[in-house]
């Protein structure tokens, strides 16, 4: 009999560690999860600091870039001074010369080719509108409304260029993310193809 007493209060005893190491267990594993969904949510509102550093919003009248020709622009993130931080597109402009130039009037937007300037797209425009900072742009591409977002990010003037998934891609008429006016380009350290002969 006291035999059966310590069997069963052995198996009693070794239960209740069970139950404990699985508690545990479970204890731990959504240690793990809430961690895991801390680090995503610190990683995204880093992303968003970043992406609002990158992203000034200034106030423009759209009336700046009527009718002129916007040439693409690419973006050295570790710079901080504007005309050294946006620099002319070689590898677009002067190797792949797959970039388009952006000319916008009130009725149109027209793609060039940024080497072969007889090398047009052109979409007309349905509507304009200002939302808080940035213009929205609507034109139609194969009978699908596209939504150009344009907004000045740098008094140089620098414009941040964004087109919904609506836009299908065109060869040879790749769209930056960051245009200039052409005047302006001389305004930036690299503004041009240098000694390239390609």
């Amino acid at each position: 009999m006291k035999f059966l007493k310590l069997i069963i209060f052995s198996l009693l005893i070794m239960n209740c560690k069970t139950e404990k190491k699985s508690s545990t267990v479970e204890i731990n594993k959504g240690d793990e999860i809430v961690n895991e969904a801390l680090k995503i949510i610190e990683e995204r509102q880093e992303s968003i600091q970043n992406e609002n550093r990158l992203i000034n919003n200034l106030d423009f009248d759209l009336k700046e870039i009527l009718n002129q020709e916007m040439v693409g622009v690419s973006m050295n993130d570790d710079e901080k001074e504007p005309t050294k931080k946006f620099t002319y597109d070689v590898s677009g402009a002067c190797y792949s010369c797959d970039l388009a130039n952006i000319k916008i009037n009130k009725s149109d937007i027209i793609l060039t080719n940024i080497c072969e300037t007889s090398e047009k797209n052109s979409f007309k425009i349905t509507k304009i509108e200002k939302v808080n900072k940035q213009y929205q742009i609507y034109f139609n591409q194969n009978k699908k409304e596209v939504v150009l977002l344009l907004t000045k990010i740098e008094e140089l003037p620098i414009y941040n260029i964004t087109i919904n998934n609506n836009f299908e891609k065109i060869e040879n008429f790749k769209i930056n993310n960051f245009y200039i006016d052409s005047k302006d380009l001389i305004k930036l350290e690299i503004h041009d193809c240098g000694d390239f002969d390609g």
